[in-house]
């Protein structure tokens, strides 16, 4: 009973040391990028912030998000990727969609596979699943360079690139192939395409163990002769 919550929480402590060492590593700058991913790096490096310029890029980079997604989500009906033909979400869903990104709170009041076409978790929601996560990454990295009393807090934009490209992307990239591997489908297609493949799978497993599952249907339902022996009876009783 008490094995599998022991091995999580081991496996947890067990991971968290290489990777906490690697994200210290990584967030003080002591890597070497490649040159192309290094040039660009460069080129958001604006020097060292405080923690009031480090909150303020925060804040502006934020708000950029907030109004890209808004007008992403407003513009699902005419925007191209909608095979189902999708209309408009409620301007307060949209709303509540946008900023619980923004906040990091993720709260969801939509169904992402039945009310958001695929332009819009293409564009809005996939690249939020990276960016807002960062933001809140960052902000930690923060607050901890601020505890360890340094004069300054990092560059926030910096700060964002490392998180984005050196840690979700290649983590995205190894769950990704794992998915693949196991034949997670990925498609523009419609829902129904995704139907018919969990109907196929659900034949396979049948097929595979035919003796048990029938065996457990025949104990919940009446076999055929039963059936028809039912209404013979009640007419020779009459």
């Amino acid at each position: 009973m008490w094995l599998l919550p022991a091995l999580l929480i081991a496996t947890a402590i067990a991971c968290s040391i290489p990777l906490s060492a690697y994200f210290a590593w990584l967030m003080d700058g002591k890597y070497r990028a490649p040159r192309a991913l290094r040039w660009f790096e460069n080129l958001l490096d604006t020097g060292p912030q405080d923690w009031k310029q480090y909150v303020l890029s925060m804040l502006v980079f934020t708000v950029g998000l907030f109004v890209f997604g808004y007008v992403v989500l407003s513009l699902q009906p005419i925007a191209p990727l909608n095979p189902r033909g999708l209309g408009w979400l409620e301007p307060t869903t949209i709303f509540n969609t946008v900023i619980s990104f923004m906040t990091n709170t993720n709260l969801q009041h939509y169904a992402g596979e039945t009310a958001l076409s695929n332009f819009s978790q293409t564009f809005f929601i996939l690249p939020n699943m990276f960016l807002s996560a960062s933001v809140g990454f960052c902000a930690l990295a923060a607050i901890i360079r601020a505890f360890r009393g340094e004069a300054t807090v990092g560059n926030f934009f910096v700060d964002m690139w490392r998180v984005a490209m050196y840690i979700y992307v290649p983590v995205a990239l190894i769950f990704g192939i794992i998915f693949m591997q196991q034949g997670m489908p990925m498609t523009f297609n419609s829902t129904e395409s995704r139907r018919r493949s969990s109907r196929a799978r659900w034949a396979w497993t049948t097929k595979a163990r035919p003796s048990r599952r029938r065996s457990s249907w025949a104990l919940l339902r009446p076999s055929s002769r039963s059936r028809c022996s039912a209404p013979t009876a009640a007419a020779s009783m009459a």
